[in-house]
């Protein structure tokens, strides 16, 4: 809300001391009395704080120290904007505790215009986010998505958050951010800090009123509970009623024939393709030729779903095929998928013979991903093969279960006998505690009202006017109940004081013979601090940063580029990052903090060498690997089979012999061409560009390598590495990190 728009209260003199004063307790007055023109000296301290307080109301509404908490300037599959598209992003954070509003805020990429794009007005929780999409598109619909008119520069550019004066700046990366690298966001790290008062299992003492003599003194410090019963928290019972299977019954296949199914690739037989794995029947199977990494993609028409097991059932024939572990992900949107489970599949004794295996999961989605790494004679078989698989749980959300929340069974002082219990829990706070965002939480059935050193802080589900045996209004839904619940506390903060405090509750039941009670409470104090800015490595849109890395390191630099040699070479490599460590591999490996050698001086090159460096500093995000091939035409015109399966290759591709080096009938000694290309092979060599493809060798042909599978298909069959184009007359080439697919 804009000031000007503000509705302005005159406040009471205790408010009108907090406000000015804090909690300092100031005696102030005009000392007038009726009847009597008051002295102007007294008049005008009146009317000095109330302008303050004025002032104070109005300028807290543009005082919000919003934030740019984090934003990502190379969106290349993280978050979607609603036209699908991989818009790159920026977030706000309100770090006060009150909703704030963002109109007239701006947002700009140009320091000669810092009110470039103006938000409308929308309303940021407390300690709450909004995302704006910096795709270009501007839009301002408060009920819409947000879209800026300016897009962001991954290599680096000027950024601010402005408030509604138009010069004031919150947030300003100036003269630029650096450079952003793909799928990583920017921002500053959120250290959080919580102080436990109230555990939800601490001690307690709890009583069972009969009348209502105690009144609401038993919710003072002071009052003697000595004789009332020391109990555990949570508290409560739990009494299925006759036919409710709620808490009993037994997972069931939660898709059925006919759900969405995508397989990893259409890599099939016609008649043997992924459909046939959910459709009941073990006459049908589901085979695919990658045989490794393969599955498919199921979204169940029931809607959410929590899976806790698979049923699988082996296929008709060749039990080579037969996948022999498994992992199970899930996702809200279908793009983004959690691993829920991963592990053995048992073996399969005979076929259409079936298996199960059970995991522990608590989270509903509805879209679930399952993969087959492996199958039981990856040499022997061509294909994976699966007949059935059942997916195993329950469709909404898993049975609800009190007894995981009770330590105090409370059910013979309860059930068919009274609706409300009393609860005292003293808790202690260290003299320095901070107290900025108090929060009491709770699970509960059905209600309750809370009391901190007597004065009320929470209601929920409780008759207006509170008595010994009242009931709570409804009965509420065991679902929910099993749900905890923050009632936000800050404003009650003064309440607390050093030393023992006292946290009282009247628990409250819908009936007294209800089936089932709750009461498990935990009192706590956090604090989120800003701190550093850096890189986060995985953004956490609408949600809380954690770590980052302070800053990147730069690329490690070579002294002698990628070329043809004839003599070897002493190669230096530098970082202008200081205190930076390089570390280095000369075997086509990606060199790491635990692959490789440190970089202690020059490397002497005298061979055909793939030289790959990176370099790391304590507490910042490590540099690009860089890749350095040096060409010796010696090496290259020798090159057999024998010498290349002594450097590490292997000699066989999945089944297959490997194939390596020249063919000796063209160049070889004794060449079926008279020496005519084996003698002007040197200088062929350099009469065109070499493409260099520096991988791990089992990635590329290894047992599950992308040239020893050269048909499969899909995310699953592409390894990262280097690929450098290397020209012979000395021009610039290039080299880039790249993902490699047959």
């Amino acid at each position: 809300m804009k000031p000007a728009t503000a509705k302005l209260q005159l406040p009471s003199l205790t408010q009108l001391r907090k406000a000015v004063f804090g909690r300092a307790r100031y005696r102030w007055g005009c000392g007038c009395r009726a009847g009597f023109i008051p002295s102007s000296i007294h008049c005008l301290r009146l009317l000095v704080l109330v302008f303050l307080f004025t002032r104070l109301t109005e300028a807290q509404l543009w005082s919000q120290n919003l934030v740019i908490s984090e934003f990502v300037a190379a969106n290349n599959s993280g978050v979607r904007d609603v036209d699908g598209e991989f818009s790159d992003w920026i977030e706000i954070y309100n770090p006060e505790r009150a909703p704030a509003s963002l109109a007239g805020w701006h947002l700009s990429d140009n320091p000669l215009n810092v009110t470039k794009w103006q938000f409308p007005n929308v309303t940021i929780p407390g300690q709450g986010f909004v995302l704006v999409f910096a795709s270009g598109k501007n839009r301002t619909d408060p009920q819409g998505e947000l879209h800026t008119n300016f897009s962001l520069d991954r290599d680096g550019e000027y950024l601010v958050l402005t408030r509604p004066d138009g010069t004031t700046k919150t947030t300003e990366f100036a003269p630029t951010f650096p450079r952003q690298l793909g799928d990583v966001s920017y921002g500053v790290s959120m250290s959080t800090q919580t102080a436990q008062f109230v555990s939800p299992s601490g001690a307690a003492r709890m009583f069972f009123p009969t009348n209502d003599q105690l009144g609401l003194n038993w919710t003072q410090p002071g009052f003697n509970d000595s004789t009332w019963t020391p109990v555990t928290l949570g508290v409560g019972y739990d009494r299925p009623q006759t036919g409710q299977t709620n808490t009993t019954s037994e997972p069931e296949d939660v898709t059925q024939a006919g759900d969405s199914i995508i397989p990893t690739s259409n890599n099939s037989p016609g008649n043997e393709t992924s459909e046939n794995v959910i459709d009941n029947t073990s006459a049908t199977k589901y085979l695919n030729f990658d045989k490794l990494n393969a599955g498919f993609t199921v979204t169940p028409t029931a809607g959410d779903s929590v899976v806790t097991g698979l049923r699988f059932t082996s296929a008709n024939d060749a039990p080579d095929r037969d996948p022999t572990s498994f992992v199970l992900s899930g996702s809200r949107d279908g793009s983004i998928f959690t691993e829920i489970a991963h592990g053995s599949i048992p073996d399969f004794t005979a076929r259409f013979f079936s298996v199960e295996v059970a995991f522990t999961n608590a989270a509903a989605y509805l879209h679930y991903r399952l993969l087959f790494p492996t199958v039981r004679a990856a040499g022997a078989a061509v294909a994976v093969q699966i007949s059935e698989v059942e997916f195993l749980g329950y469709v909404g959300a898993p049975p609800p279960v009190f007894l995981e929340l009770i330590n105090t069974d409370v059910e013979d002082r309860m059930f068919e006998q009274r609706t409300s219990a009393y609860l005292r829990v003293p808790f202690t706070v260290p003299t320095h505690q901070p107290l900025d965002w108090l929060a009491l939480w709770a699970y509960y059935d059905d209600g309750f009202v809370a009391f901190l050193n007597g004065v009320e802080v929470a209601r929920v589900n409780a008759p207006q006017t509170l008595a010994w045996n009242s009931p709570a209004l409804t009965d509420r839904s065991r679902t929910n109940a099993l749900r905890e619940q923050r009632f936000d506390l800050s404003g009650f903060t003064n309440l607390i004081v050093p030393g023992t405090n006292l946290l009282a509750v009247q628990a409250l039941n819908d009936r007294a013979d209800g089936p089932d009670f709750l009461m498990r409470l935990r009192l706590e104090n956090t604090q989120v601090t800003l701190a550093e800015t850096g890189y986060l490595t995985a953004p956490s849109p609408g949600t809380q940063n954690g770590a980052v890395d302070l800053g990147l390191v730069a690329d490690p630099a070579v002294d002698h580029g990628r070329d043809f040699y004839s003599v070897p070479v002493q190669v230096a490599i530098s970082c202008a990052t200081a205190g930076a460590t390089i570390r280095f591999t000369t075997n086509g490996t990606a060199p790491g903090l635990t692959n490789g050698l440190q970089y202690a001086g020059p490397i002497p090159i005298q061979q055909t060498t793939t030289l790959r460096a990176v370099a790391f500093r304590n507490g910042w995000r490590s540099s690009q690997v860089v890749t350095h091939t040096y060409l010796f035409l010696d090496d290259i015109v020798t090159q057999n089979q024998a010498n290349t399966e002594a450097a590490g290759f292997p000699a066989l591709w999945d089944t297959q012999p490997a194939d390596y080096g020249l063919d000796s009938r063209v160049v070889g000694t004794n060449d079926s061409f008279g020496g005519k290309y084996r003698n002007s092979l040197r200088n062929d060599l350099l009469s065109l560009p070499t493409m260099s493809i520096v991988m791990d060798v089992n990635d590329i042909f290894g047992s599950a390598g992308i040239y020893a599978f050269p048909n499969n298909r899909g995310d699953a069959w592409e390894r990262s590495g280097s690929l450098e184009l290397i020209y012979p007359n000395g021009q610039t080439g290039f080299q880039a990190n790249a993902g490699f697919r047959i």
